[in-house]
């Protein structure tokens, strides 16, 4: 994972991130806690996920190496 600074967090009301879990590549999904302005160590910013996983620990999803995208649940 890529050190990074949080700038800014938004509300992400409906969305989730997707994941892919085991060999078979099953999809399951993890609401977002919010969306998050990051910004590396060289100043690229960009706009990213963040959900919990299932113990509870905060983390940028598209950082997990089995996340796939996000979705707007209705």
């Amino acid at each position: 994972m890529e050190d990074v600074r949080i700038v800014q967090i938004m509300p992400a009301p409906g969305w989730c991130a997707v994941y892919r879990k085991g060999k078979r590549g099953v999809e399951f999904s993890s609401p977002l806690v919010c969306w998050a302005l990051v910004e590396s160590s060289s100043g690229e910013r960009q706009v990213v996920g963040i959900d919990t996983d299932p113990k509870g620990t905060v983390e940028i999803s598209p950082y997990s190496n089995n996340f796939i995208r996000y979705e707007l649940r209705a």
